[in-house]
């Protein structure tokens, strides 16, 4: 789930993809005022995001802060449209409703198990591997050797490269 906010260079909102209307409508890092300008909780993260709307001519990232999140919202501004005619389109990461695919969606893509694919959910959602035996019920040893199958079947080496490939697997907003 990535929100997807398109506006002008003055931060008038011209379309948002559901996900970016429901981190703004939380009023928590992004949000909207009430003639639909993109702003932000705090004045300066405020003037960092109305300076990135007006310069055009470069892309830019910035972390927006919030007062209820620990982590903060992750966006990237680029420019799209014709020189004539740019709007801003904004890209929003929340980095608490990150999730792996499901269960299933692992089977199928990667071709596993279920004993395999719960595994591996685990640790793609921040399990340590002891953990997520544990969770399973399963030995320590015999979640090694299902990581070792995993790795096999998805052509990787070790759990950064594994975790990277699983979290740019397409999946569905749940």
């Amino acid at each position: 789930p990535i929100g997807l906010i398109v506006c002008d260079n003055l931060g008038k909102v011209i379309h948002m993809n559901q996900f970016g209307a429901q981190i703004c409508g939380e009023q928590n890092g992004l949000m909207l005022t009430r003639e639909q300008l993109l702003t932000t909780s705090h004045a300066q993260t405020r003037d960092t995001l109305k300076t990135a709307l007006l310069t055009l001519e470069t892309d830019c990232a910035l972390s927006i802060d919030r007062p209820d999140h620990e982590y903060p919202l992750s966006v990237i501004i680029t420019s799209i449209g014709n020189p004539a005619h740019q709007h801003r389109l904004i890209l929003v990461s929340d980095p608490l409703k990150h999730v792996a695919p499901n269960v299933q969606t692992l089977q199928s893509i990667y071709d596993l198990p279920l004993s395999e694919a719960k595994l591996l959910h685990l640790l793609v959602s921040g399990f340590p591997l002891k953990e997520a035996a544990n969770n399973l019920n399963i030995t320590e040893g015999s979640a090694r050797t299902y990581l070792k199958r995993i790795f096999s079947k998805t052509q990787t080496n070790s759990q950064a490269e594994l975790i990277r490939m699983i979290l740019m697997t397409p999946r569905l907003c749940q």
